[in-house]
């Protein structure tokens, strides 16, 4: 089989791997090496040891750090994005610089003539005009492995990202992953990579491949793109609109907002659950068979991501449990750690709410449902409140669900008079604007 990159190789430029970056990573937003400057921001690169640690590396204006990294035997990936601080994440993305793809499985022919990367070129209109139009053309096309792809469309300007715009990109990407995973594409159109999240990190350019048997390699196709000329192409648009408020505006009226959105970046309509569900998952690794080790570390990520877990934690945890797994494969499918940071990918905020029952189809482990003595949840809270309708009647005294954070605040504060507003913030475990509002007091 002809192997993508050569393809690529004999119709376009290749790229170095150093100017790659210099594109993705555009100088002028960018803070110098060891200098702090408001306005400045850094790209991340997250590492992989064989014993689960994670390291950041925080890329500087130009990229002394990017050689190092990329010639490392560490299995290393970043996203197109600028960050706010080592720490990646939804919550310190600052700009996104470009649409970054994964295209896995490219189509074989019988013959062995990898005819899905033809075809991927004709719809995207690099080798002859597609008269149907189907796909954008990529600023570059990476070939990552033989028959994978990272197809990347240059933005024409950094994309900021406030929430709405980055939930917009998110539902962009959900809408256009299953056009560019065309059954004529690849062989795996009917189960294409829904990874959604606007800072999902791809393999460095330059780097080793999967199977370390070469290198990931970088081919310019096109020019930069516009956000107006992407949105052609999904039926959910990626917006631009920008809210009139400051952030600091922001915090002060919606002090609950900005603690549960900014501050501990959880999505809208959303809760966090307690760390025992996660450990709960965890303890349940010896019951895996083969068939279902990757989706359950999969898995695991979803649960550490609904619970709050650490990333560095999560890392540790799939790290030693996949040299568990390990121990089950077969002698050609073992489990590498390329497998462990795809998996990692699901800790993100999209698969906060991956159902139960999906999440025991993944892994073929089953999860009862919460005990309802077989009503539907809606029949059981009838029968809830109409049982504590007849005690109220009765003049019985009984908890009604959990206290309201104002309750939670006032009463703590009435039983510690001497502590200032940070001090109680602190002692219960949320924002100090969040005590401010309750209790109208502005005490140090």
């Amino acid at each position: 089989m002809k192997p993508a990159c050569e393809t690529l190789s004999e119709l376009f430029p290749e790229l170095d791997p150093l100017d790659y970056y210099r594109e993705i990573f555009p100088a002028q937003l960018m803070e110098d090496e060891g200098v702090f400057e408001t306005g400045k921001y850094c790209g991340v690169v997250i590492s992989l040891k064989e014993d689960g640690r994670v390291r950041r590396t925080q890329v500087t204006k130009g990229l002394p750090q990017m050689n190092n990294l990329i010639n490392s035997n560490e299995f290393s990936m970043t996203a197109p994005v600028l960050f706010a601080g080592r720490h990646g994440g939804n919550k310190n993305a600052r700009f996104l610089t470009a649409l970054e793809f994964d295209l896995d499985f490219l189509r074989l022919k019988k013959d062995g003539e990898l005819q899905g990367i033809h075809d991927f070129l004709y719809q995207t209109s690099l080798t002859s005009v597609d008269p149907f139009n189907r796909l954008p053309k990529p600023t570059y096309v990476i070939a990552s492995s033989e028959r994978n792809l990272h197809v990347v469309y240059l933005l024409d300007k950094p994309l900021p990202m406030y929430p709405k715009i980055l939930d917009s990109v998110r539902n962009f990407r959900r809408s256009f992953i299953p056009k560019l995973w065309d059954s004529w594409i690849t062989e795996a159109h009917n189960k294409p990579q829904f990874e959604t999240s606007p800072v999902q990190a791809f393999r460095l350019v330059g780097s080793k491949t999967k199977h370390g048997n070469c290198i990931v390699r970088c081919f310019a196709t096109g020019e930069r793109v516009s956000i107006d000329y992407m949105n052609q192409y999904s039926s959910n648009k990626i917006t631009t609109f920008k809210s009139t408020l400051t952030l600091k505006e922001a915090k002060e009226l919606y002090p609950e907002w900005y603690e549960n959105r900014i501050e501990r970046g959880l999505p809208r309509h959303t809760w966090q659950a307690h760390e025992g569900l996660y450990e709960w998952w965890v303890n349940r690794m010896p019951e895996v068979r083969v068939g279902h080790r990757y989706h359950y570390l999969l898995c695991m990520a979803a649960y550490a991501q609904k619970c709050g877990i650490s990333e560095e934690r999560l890392a540790k945890d799939m790290a030693f449990c996949r040299k568990e797994l390990d121990k089950l494969s077969p002698p050609d499918n073992h489990l590498t750690m390329a497998d462990l940071a795809k998996a990692m990918q699901a800790h993100k905020e999209r698969y906060r709410t991956l159902p139960r029952e999906k999440i025991s189809e993944l892994s073929g482990l089953e999860i009862n449902p919460a005990e309802r003595n077989g009503r539907k949840q809606s029949v059981h809270m009838k029968y809830l409140n109409g049982t504590n309708a007849v005690r109220r009647s009765l003049g019985e005294e009984f908890a009604t669900g959990a206290p309201t954070k104002e309750k939670l605040i006032k009463d703590f504060a009435a039983q510690h008079p001497e502590m200032s507003n940070r001090q109680l913030a602190m002692a219960l475990g949320v924002s100090r604007n969040t005590v401010n509002k309750w209790l109208k007091r502005h005490t140090e």
